[in-house]
């Protein structure tokens, strides 16, 4: 791909009016149980549709960060159940191959 990806700065987080977050800013927003997101979320959820990855992705680094991101934020969560990171957090989540420009794994619901 030609695309020189340090012209993107990381952390980054999508959302109407995109704006790059401050340093020290909160990177994850703990999902509301019950909220219209929620169950928004809780149906892509539920038609097992929130999940895709390139075969062979491991994405238990991309958890691992996930959740460490989490703690730092005083975020009690456990990342263990096969659901539980959609339903944790507002933010959707993308792991982008630097090298091929390949979407390699997603959890998004929204």
């Amino acid at each position: 791909m030609d695309f020189d990806f340090q012209h993107i700065a990381v952390p980054f987080r999508m959302q109407p009016g995109l704006r790059r977050l401050d340093r020290g800013e909160p990177q994850l927003t703990a999902l509301v149980p019950g909220s219209p997101l929620h169950q928004a979320k809780l149906r892509v959820v539920k038609a097992g549709q929130c999940f895709h990855s390139l075969p062979g992705f491991d994405a238990r680094p991309a958890l691992g960060a996930i959740a460490a991101e989490a703690s730092t934020q005083g975020l009690a969560v456990a990342l263990t159940a096969p659901n539980a990171l959609p339903l944790a957090f507002e933010e959707d989540f993308a792991v982008l191959d630097g090298n091929t420009g390949q979407l390699a794994w997603l959890c998004v619901c929204a």
